[in-house]
């Protein structure tokens, strides 16, 4: 690099020069994988995002999706059975004319475990028994071990909390090995605490949909106790209108200690649309058409379409509407007009004018 100081107006100037090199790869083989006794290298090369350059594939190399594919192939290894497996340590060598790059993983698989048996501890039993917790586990006893399907199996057993308004109920979980026969026993203590309320319901992040729109597809109301299965359908009912790109869920505190706000947040996406196109045929010569669409009007939630065809021996135009909500009940009511005009020969026209309505009643939820 240069420094060049100018001293009249105070200031400095600072040119870096770089040489780039050949971009470099990771050739055939160019991947090893030490300590491998369970699994195969493709097996294990076939986790990683990382790959050997082949046929439509470049091989090339990126640090940071290096170090996330380490973390896959510890977590395929727990998914396995394998709850101790660790990277030991890589290397990374180029060769003498650094257009190679070669990477050694050296891993150390530890032993595979078996999944035990579940021991839980449910401290007033309010609303659930220990058998009845211990339902929600899909891992039997003799299972291999998944790490993913013990979280899985965890959240089932705080969902059905939540379904009840306990949002606040404790689950605490401890893993207990045994090294001498190669198993996982889990403790669970369950504190199921109080049922709390929703004092409140608030749509973050809608700068164009309206807050009726959002609210009208929520299956939970001001007052209610939690309900974790009806926030979550109620969360899709959001994302399913297609104005979103995504929905999340957060809980600030309430009016008092058993209440809290729920608040979602939603991220706008673009709900118009301009499609064109055009082509030939020898029958009706140059074609075409135009569409514009919007699925959320004035952020009110209506739909409005207008489509123009064209073409030397044709024209069409249709014009469609559909108001999802008609006075506010959950009623669609949607109409659509056309004008179709065909020119077969100089002296036959066909010309037609029509329309439809629709009508659609939700039959609520199954």
């Amino acid at each position: 690099y240069e420094i060049k100081e100018n001293k009249e107006n105070n200031t400095i100037e600072i040119t870096i020069n770089v040489k780039e090199g050949e971009k470099m790869y990771i050739p055939d083989k160019g991947i090893t994988i030490n300590g491998l006794k369970a699994f195969t290298q493709d097996a294990i090369k076939g986790k990683m995002e990382t790959s050997e350059a082949k046929f439509l594939v470049s091989g090339t190399f990126k640090e940071d999706v290096f170090q996330k594919d380490l973390k896959k192939i510890i977590s395929y290894y727990n998914s396995e059975g394998f709850v101790n497996a660790k990277i030991v340590s890589y290397d990374i060598k180029y060769d003498d004319l650094k257009e190679k790059i070669f990477l050694t993983i050296n891993l150390d698989e530890g032993d595979q475990y078996k999944f035990g048996e579940v021991k839980v501890e449910v401290g007033d039993e309010k609303i659930f028994t220990p058998d009845k917790v211990k339902e929600k586990f899909t891992l039997k006893q003799g299972d291999i071990f998944s790490e993913e399907t013990y979280k899985r199996d965890l959240d089932r057993v705080k969902f059905i909390y939540s379904e009840k308004g306990y949002i606040g109920a404790n689950i605490l979980d401890t893993k207990n090995f045994d090294a001498e026969k190669k198993l996982i026993s889990i403790n669970l203590k369950v504190n199921e605490g109080k049922v709390f309320y929703i004092s409140g319901v608030q749509i973050d992040g809608n700068y164009k949909t309206k807050d009726y729109v959002v609210k009208r597809e929520l299956l939970v109301k001001q007052g209610e106790p939690f309900d974790g299965d009806k926030i979550r359908r109620s969360s899709e009912r959001i994302y399913n209108l297609g104005f979103f790109e995504d929905v999340n869920i957060n809980l600030l505190p309430g009016k008092d200690s058993d209440s809290r706000i729920l608040i979602f947040n939603v991220k706008e996406r673009q709900t118009g649309q301009l499609q064109l196109g055009a082509g030939y045929s020898t029958l009706d010569g140059l074609t075409g058409f135009l569409q514009v669409s919007e699925n959320n009007l004035f952020g009110e939630g209506r739909r409005i379409a207008a489509k123009w065809e064209f073409g030397a021996q044709r024209q069409n135009y249709e014009l469609s509407f559909l108001e999802p909500y008609f006075l506010g009940e959950p009623i669609s009511l949607g109409a659509s007009i056309y004008k179709l005009l065909r020119a077969y020969y100089v002296t036959y026209k066909d010309e037609r004018i029509g329309g439809n309505a629709r009508l659609g009643i939700s039959s609520g939820e199954n």
